[in-house]
């Protein structure tokens, strides 16, 4: 997933960095950053018609904050069919 590119792409990077910009974790380069660009690729990818749309940013940011990455596997794990693109990331 990481390899393949995204008509996205673009318009994610620009909206991370309006995601939540006063939390250190969201800033450029920190792991809240990495993890959220990814996360929003995957989407796009895996939902090409949907693409990427403003405020799945704040969305997934969300879900990154109040769950850990384990925590994330397990719902995915559960669950694929809902949240398998996460599960991908």
């Amino acid at each position: 997933m990481q390899k393949r590119s995204s008509k996205s792409e673009m318009a994610i990077s620009v909206d991370i960095t309006r995601t939540f910009p006063s939390l250190e974790f969201f800033k450029y380069g920190r792991s809240g950053y990495l993890q959220l660009s990814r996360v929003l690729k995957a989407v796009s990818l895996v939902f090409p018609k949907i693409g990427y749309c403003q405020g799945m940013n704040f969305f997934s940011a969300i879900i990154l904050l109040i769950l850990s990455n384990e925590e994330v596997g397990q719902v995915c794990k559960r669950d694929r069919r809902h949240f398998g693109w996460w599960w991908r990331c």
